[in-house]
């Protein structure tokens, strides 16, 4: 609080960092993050049309993203039968226990992504993607993945949720069970309507939106 306190302005990216500073005296902005709408784009891929969801996970596999929650919700969908596959995209320290997690479900890791264009490729060649941690502070992935005209399920707090509204992806209880939920959920509406409210999302949070209102701030904080 007292370090809150000592600065002109605290910016924050979401509302869920926001309250974090609660009942301090800083003088708390919101300035959300943008993503790069032009590398970003549903042009690079195509869902397969193969009756099987195709499903991702696009970052670390480390426990501050949850990522088990995600493999467990794929196993989850699996016992249910419901015909999905997940690809997992990156590494990490939880990897090895990922794939024990995974059992014989269809869970694909194919390793680190190295460029930005390939990682939107690997979005909007899924259905939806996966971003699920109740503990993002914002969720630069599901931006990336909106803006690839992918659809997202995300959990029903943190960051990320503020992100993702109901015309362009599902949200739900940050258990295996509720992400399965949503997914059978989503699955019933893919097609091309969703695809496109996932990319009309993205475009309100252009990077340009973002420097113009850090700018407009500094501006504010100068004249005082």
């Amino acid at each position: 609080g007292r370090l809150a306190a000592a600065y002109g302005r605290v910016v924050v990216t979401s509302e869920y960092s926001a309250g974090e500073f609660a009942g301090t005296e800083g003088d708390v902005r919101l300035v959300p993050l943008g993503v790069d709408l032009d590398t970003f784009n549903p042009q690079l891929g195509t869902p397969p049309a193969d009756g099987v969801t195709h499903i991702c996970y696009v970052g670390r596999m480390s426990h501050e993203k949850d990522p088990q929650l995600g493999v467990a919700a794929a196993v989850e969908l699996h016992r249910r039968g419901v015909p999905v596959q997940l690809h997992m995209y990156g590494t990490g320290a939880d990897e090895d226990e990922l794939r024990l997690l995974a059992g014989d479900a269809p869970v694909i890791f194919h390793g680190f992504v190295a460029g930005r264009p390939e990682v939107s490729a690997c979005f909007a060649g899924c259905h939806l993607s996966y971003s699920v941690s109740p503990h993002e502070t914002f969720g630069l992935a599901v931006l990336e993945a909106l803006a690839s005209g992918t659809p997202v399920i995300t959990a029903d707090q943190g960051g990320a949720r503020e992100l993702v509204t109901a015309d362009c992806g599902e949200y739900a209880v940050p258990t295996p069970e509720g992400i399965a939920d949503a997914t059978e959920r989503l699955i019933g509406r893919l097609g091309p309507e969703i695809r496109s409210a996932a990319r009309r999302r993205a475009e309100s949070y252009s990077w340009a939106n973002s420097v113009d209102a850090m700018l407009a701030l500094h501006e504010e904080v100068a004249t005082r």
